[in-house]
């Protein structure tokens, strides 16, 4: 809009005076849906951690932790129009849910480890 100014001008009368609060009233309208959809991004990301983490059974964690992961992959457009989620938002995540809950099943490994040596 304030670049084609002289356009809005003569196409429809507008004047510099008419564009500014227009301008503003857009940013303010944008940054606000930015800001909702930050909100679900971070309210779909605390539900997430807080199923994980309400599984006490590594293997069910395990378990868990993947069908989630297979569920951001595999549902990506749907996650980019509920929530503004990008891919590249969703790899990450992805990637830091297999990092954190993975070292759980290697955890439950070196446990059965130990007790198989001390038998």
């Amino acid at each position: 809009l304030l670049e084609k100014q002289e356009h809005f001008q003569k196409a429809a009368g507008f004047t510099p005076e008419d564009i500014q609060p227009l301008v503003m009233l857009l940013i303010a309208v944008f940054s606000s849906v930015e800001d909702d959809l930050k909100k679900q991004r971070d309210a779909f990301e605390t539900k997430l951690w807080s199923q994980l983490e309400a599984v006490t059974c590594p293997k069910q964690k395990q378990l868990k932790m993947q069908q989630i992961c297979t569920m951001l992959l595999e549902k990506q457009e749907h996650f980019q129009k509920a929530a503004g989620f990008t891919p590249e938002d969703i790899q990450p995540l992805v990637m830091l849910l297999i990092a954190v809950f993975s070292s759980v099943e290697d955890d439950l490994k070196k446990q059965r480890d130990a007790f198989e040596t001390k038998l």
